[in-house]
């Protein structure tokens, strides 16, 4: 009977505490950036975009990152196809101002990410565990020539009916690299 009673605690004892083993064993992972800025910036001659996603599957995480990657990019170029308007302002008419600017990002988002020219410059994913559950990391630099980024830009908004431009493609070209001096 002692031994029953020995063996029944200690049964109790183990069930009571392997849920509480289980869940120390886990412990949550502060994860560095392995494709940091510094790193990996734009310049002169390549456009980068970054971009980081956390998902349980892998695949997922990865076109995930690439999404923000070229998000990422794209907002870089609009960015820098505003500083080109801004400069050469006499050149360029648009019908709606304040509405263009969420309109040339989203035409200059879709023609980047429709660009099979671009590279992967960095690609890392790190597995780790959060509450419980195994999570992949995944960070993602992608890469754009500039001159590449420049006509793709051009033929874009060429061909845009909401704005005119009578600058030649040298001269945009021109305008657009000198934002990365």
């Amino acid at each position: 009977m002692k031994k029953m009673l020995i063996l029944a605690t200690m049964v109790a004892v183990s069930l009571f505490t392997m849920p509480l083993m289980a869940q120390t064993n886990y412990q949550e992972v502060e994860v560095n950036d392995p494709c940091p800025y510094e790193k990996f910036p734009s310049t002169k001659e390549l456009l980068r975009g970054h971009g980081v996603a956390i998902d349980r599957n892998q695949q997922f995480s990865v076109e995930k990152a690439r999404a923000h990657a070229i998000a990422d990019l794209a907002s870089q170029i609009t960015t820098t196809v505003d500083a080109v308007m801004e400069m050469t302002d006499e050149s360029w008419d648009m019908n709606s101002t304040s509405s263009y600017a969420g309109h040339a990002l989203q035409e200059i988002k879709t023609a980047v990410s429709q660009t099979t020219g671009y590279n992967v410059a960095c690609r890392k994913t790190v597995t780790y565990t959060e509450n419980g559950a195994r999570m992949m990391k995944t960070s993602i630099v992608v890469e754009l020539g500039t001159e590449k980024a420049a006509k793709t830009v051009y033929d874009t908004l060429s061909k845009d009916p909401e704005v005119k431009f009578e600058q030649s493609y040298e001269d945009f070209v021109k305008v657009f690299e000198a934002q990365f001096q």
